[in-house]
């Protein structure tokens, strides 16, 4: 497993593997911003793969938009506990 959740839960790597996805989000995604967009991404992509759409007004390019902004927040996460770190005050 890698990504995001490898440095911080690695020793945690079976339960996430067995987890449903909603569970993971809510209970290893501390913050409220990731959180956000991880659990519309998995709405939508739930909705990929329904019969019956729940969000009619959204489809997969919101799912990709979703998805950026998740990454994005994760590395300015990163980016930022880096600097913070390599510059004390």
């Amino acid at each position: 497993m890698g990504g995001y959740f490898a440095p911080k839960y690695a020793d945690k790597a079976a339960d996430i593997e067995k987890a449903f996805s909603g569970g993971v989000v809510n209970d290893y995604i501390k913050d409220p911003r990731i959180q956000a967009v991880a659990k519309r991404s998995l709405w939508l992509g739930n909705d990929e793969t329904h019969y019956l759409r729940k969000w009619t007004a959204h489809d997969v390019s919101d799912l990709v938009t979703l998805i950026k902004l998740a990454v994005n927040w994760i590395e300015i996460e990163k980016l930022s506990k880096s600097y913070i770190s390599d510059m004390p005050n």
